[in-house]
């Protein structure tokens, strides 16, 4: 059943589409939960992560993940950070074999955009929007792949060195 925008139930969800970017979100009237836009930063971890798929893909074009992690322990690439690649368009997830009861393959490859980002032909906004697990787009100044690693890590001493 669909309602329009002049019943109750429209009012509602446009007071909390309103009011959800405010820093404390807003508890839906309805459901009682909090609704929130977070900003997702793009950060050192990431643009390791991107680094190091970039490298991998040289020989393949389904990377696992955890090759990754391995390659790179204790350097910030950690699975909560990676898989926000997508949200960007730099990389993507291999879709899962549904003959599989599996919810994810672990392999990813880098796209287009992720590969122009990590040789320096692009640029990527610095944050993405997100509400609940869906991204909303994205936001904030432009950065390059230095900026996104700071100074945690040279980009050259990266670049040069080999991902195995």
């Amino acid at each position: 059943m669909r309602f329009k925008n002049t019943d109750l139930l429209g009012y509602v969800r446009a007071y909390v589409r309103d009011n959800i970017d405010g820093s404390r979100g807003i508890i839906c009237p309805c459901c009682w939960l909090l609704a929130k836009r977070y900003k997702r930063p793009f950060h050192s971890g990431m643009a390791l992560g991107l680094i190091v798929l970039y490298q991998l893909s040289q020989k393949t074009e389904w990377v696992d993940v955890n090759d990754i992690y391995r390659l790179r322990p204790g350097k910030s690439v950690g699975p909560s950070n990676f898989p926000s690649l997508r949200h960007w368009g730099m990389a993507e997830p291999k879709t899962p074999d549904p003959d599989i009861d599996e919810k994810a393959s672990g392999l990813w490859r880098i796209l287009g955009f992720g590969i122009d980002f990590v040789e320096e032909k692009a640029s990527a906004r610095n944050h993405i929007v997100m509400y609940g697990p869906k991204c909303q787009g994205t936001g904030g100044k432009l950065i390059t792949i230095h900026d996104a690693l700071g100074k945690k890590f040279s980009y050259k001493e990266l670049m040069e060195g080999s991902a195995e």
